[in-house]
């Protein structure tokens, strides 16, 4: 019977200790791309910039409300400007008194 060397016992022992490592650290990346860890780190990242944001946005318009009305009715007039168009282009149909109509028809007959 071969008795192992003590430097064989060693890097045997090594071996099993990396082994251990390499299963901890797999299991720890298992657990950190679980689709369930991956959604509540997202969620809470989202809302903390949410939170900063809006706070920031409080200050600027704080110290700037005449710009903060400004991009305001800017983004108003982008969002209406379809229906704005057709209000200040419709034509009027009808004809102007005293321009067409039944009574000018008359006087060409």
């Amino acid at each position: 019977m071969n008795v192992p060397s003590p430097e064989l016992a060693a890097a045997a022992a090594e071996v099993r200790r990396a082994r251990a490592r390499f299963a901890d650290t797999a299991q720890i990346i298992q657990d950190r791309l679980a689709p369930a860890n991956l959604l509540e780190e997202t969620v809470s990242g989202v809302r903390e910039h949410a939170a900063d944001f809006a706070q920031n946005s409080v200050e600027v318009a704080r110290k700037r409300p005449g710009m903060v009305a400004g991009a305001g009715a800017a983004a108003a007039l982008l969002l209406l400007r379809r229906p704005l168009a057709r209000l200040f282009s419709r034509k009027d149909t009808r004809p102007a008194p005293g321009v067409g109509g039944a009574a000018q028809e008359k006087d060409e007959q």
